[in-house]
Parts: C-alpha cells; structure tokens; sequence
C-alpha cells in the first residue's frame, strides 16, 4: 500500500545557499580569530629559543672566565666575541662583561643583546668572583 504524499512538501536534498553563506561565514571568522594566535605562537616560540640560547651561551662563558687569574680575565673580557655559530641565530648579537667592585665583592657581569621585537633589556649574567685560594704548605711535624 501506497503512503498519502502531501504533493505541496518538496523533499530537500542539499543545502541553501543561505545554510552556506552561514557556514563561510562561520570558518572565515574562526581563521580570523585563531590565525593570529597561530602567528603569535609562532613568534613566542622563537623568542624564548633565542632566549634560551642566549642564557646557555652566558653561562658557559660565564664558567670559563670565573675561574681564569685576574690578567687572564681581563685580556678575555676585552676580546669578547660573539660565536659565529650564535651570531647566525641571534641577529645582531653584541656581548659586553665587564668585572665590578663593590667594598670586598668584586663580580662578573656579562649582557648579550641581539634585535628583537620592542627592544627589550639585554639578558644578563652575574657572576661572584672569589679570590683565588693560595697552595697551603704541608706543615712540618
């Protein structure tokens, strides 16, 4: 037995083109929302690489010229270089140290600086520096 069809309802198979002006709508706004946040993810990824690698190569240094002689330390500090190796991932690297006295302390510190987005401090890295113990001598029994 046949069922009674209203001949007047049409039967719908697809979509509007109302339904998909909406549905376009809706994507382009989403992209328009998470595509920047997309970028500024991107962008604080590399910010804190190059952060990281800026502390790393500061604190290496920092270990190596903590326990040179006061002469050593001095000629080192005055032929600071930035490596090649960090000058290609950091763009425009600078590197400063330089030995501060205050009353007894006497401490090292070491600035990199390179170009980045709103010029913000350089990272920095302090040191103390401790007077180099002298050779005890055996005593005599």
């Amino acid at each position: 037995m046949k069922s009674p069809t209203n001949p007047n309802k049409q039967r719908r198979d697809g979509f509007t083109v109302l339904e998909a002006l909406v549905a376009m709508g809706l994507a382009v706004a989403t992209l328009g929302v998470f595509a920047p946040m997309a970028l500024r993810s991107a962008r604080t990824w590399k910010e804190t690489t190059q952060y990281q690698l800026a502390t790393d190569e500061l604190s290496a240094m920092l270990d190596r010229l903590i326990v040179l002689d006061d002469d050593q330390r001095s000629e080192a500090l005055e032929s600071l270089t930035v490596r090649s190796e960090l000058s290609s991932r950091l763009p425009g690297a600078t590197l400063q140290g330089k030995v501060i006295v205050v009353d007894d302390e006497r401490r090292l510190e070491l600035k990199l600086n390179w170009q980045r987005i709103g010029n913000p401090p350089p990272v920095k890295l302090v040191g103390w520096i401790t007077a180099n113990p002298s050779p005890e001598t055996p005593e005599e029994s």
